[in-house]
């Protein structure tokens, strides 16, 4: 009877034990389902993966290393400020514990995210062990798309034969460069450039003559702005300049220089017109563009300057 006894309590002390195993595992399984479904819903999943790792692991920082030139560099800090994040897998400052998972996407590059304590950590459990590869798999996943998405959305922003801003990316920036205006009321000047006889020039020479024309004159002119300036590829042969900052004397300087340096003994001709308070940029773009369509009925080969009152509002 003793024994009967004993042994029904040690099967009901194993049977709680299991209970309290399966309910274990069913807290962390739903964790895992959470932390992934974060990490794919996220609009930064490389912020998502190292607060996921932290939420997993208990750490007060996690850290996502990629490959820069061969070196593995911190890219993103999850937790703890790491405010000098040097080429080195566990940070800087710390006398640390470190969990490193490798991610590789695609197989393609090797990815490292780690989980950092500043005291010596005992190594997770095993089941946490289990739901980090769980969540690297998942995360090689996820840092792909948003790679791809990301290179997607670069390349809709720009102009496939001259490495541009596009039309696209152009609109955008100008409606910002107005609200930046507004606020702080700075001038910025607009100039649309058209090259000359451009159709003569591919009948003679050829469309992929042209194509090299289009590709040597770009390159020729962004060497010759400043790195706030911006070229773009508005259409065509036609281009797009944005100078911050600016006057209208100043920016007519720069586009007379870029005309100077017109590759191929081309031209164009160009419109330059100052942004003035109330301005849009319809109203801006529209008085540089009939500008530059005078340079054009002039003889070509000249800037004319939009020369008009500023708006009212």
């Amino acid at each position: 009877m003793v024994l009967l006894l004993v042994f029904a309590l040690a099967l009901i002390g194993v049977l709680l034990w299991l209970m309290a195993k399966l309910r274990a595992n069913d807290r962390a399984l739903t964790l895992l389902a959470q932390v992934t479904r974060d990490l794919h819903a996220s609009q930064d999943p490389r912020t998502a993966l190292c607060e996921a790792v932290r939420t997993l692991t208990g750490a007060p920082m996690a850290t996502l290393l990629e490959p820069v030139d061969g070196e593995l560099v911190v890219t993103t800090v999850a937790g703890i400020d790491l405010t000098t994040a040097r080429r080195t897998a566990c940070g800087t400052g710390f006398h640390s514990s470190c969990l490193h998972l490798p991610i590789e996407p695609a197989g393609l590059r090797r990815t490292v995210v780690s989980a950092i304590w500043p005291n010596h950590q005992p190594a997770p459990r095993r089941v946490i062990l289990g739901m980090l590869d769980v969540l690297t798999v998942d995360a090689a996943l996820a840092l792909e798309r948003a790679d791809l998405l990301a290179q997607l959305a670069h390349q809709a922003q720009r102009d496939g034969l001259t490495g541009l801003p596009n039309r696209r990316a152009w609109d955008d920036l100008l409606g910002q460069e107005v609200h930046r205006a507004e606020r702080s009321n700075r001038p910025f000047t607009l100039a649309l450039l058209d090259l000359d006889r451009f159709k003569d020039f591919n009948d003679v020479r050829g469309h992929l003559a042209g194509d090299d024309l289009l590709r040597t004159a770009a390159d020729t002119w962004k060497g010759l702005l400043r790195s706030g300036d911006t070229l773009a590829r508005w259409g065509g042969e036609e281009f797009a300049v944005l100078f911050p900052d600016t006057d209208l004397a100043r920016a007519e300087f720069t586009v007379a220089r870029l005309l100077e340096a017109t590759p191929a003994c081309q031209s164009f001709s160009a419109g330059v017109g100052q942004y003035h308070p109330g301005d849009t940029p319809e109203v801006l773009v529209g008085a540089v563009d009939a500008a530059m369509y005078a340079a054009k009925s002039r003889g070509r080969n000249r800037i004319v300057l939009a020369n008009r009152q500023p708006a009212t509002s």
